[in-house]
């Protein structure tokens, strides 16, 4: 199991008690990461989870908008990976958090 794929299964099944400093980095990293793929060095596979790990930690954020703004900032017409964003948005419609209406996302 890669490092990737643990963080994203720790933050599905703990994220409730990651501390708030923790979660902050956590996204620091993971969104340092999407924003340099430009750069390389990074498979899909890694892409794919920490785009998972990032939209799993949404779903403990203070406000619900944050999970709406995430989803959208990833689409279609922007320059990112194909892994980046199927995960982003599949991590955020299964990642437990009921506080947002997804209906609208799933269109």
């Amino acid at each position: 199991m890669e490092v990737s794929q643990m963080l994203a299964l720790l933050i599905r099944n703990k994220g409730s008690k990651i501390q708030q400093a923790m979660s902050e980095n956590c996204y620091t990293v993971c969104t340092d990461l999407l924003s340099n793929l430009a750069k390389g060095g990074v498979n899909d596979k890694i892409v794919a989870n920490v785009s998972m790990s990032l939209a799993y930690l949404s779903a403990y954020s203070a406000d619900p908008k944050q999970m709406e703004a995430l989803y959208s900032a990833f689409d279609e017409s922007a320059e990112m990976s194909d892994p980046c964003l199927i995960s982003i948005k599949w991590g955020i419609l299964t990642n437990g958090n009921d506080k947002l209406d997804k209906s609208g996302l799933r269109a």
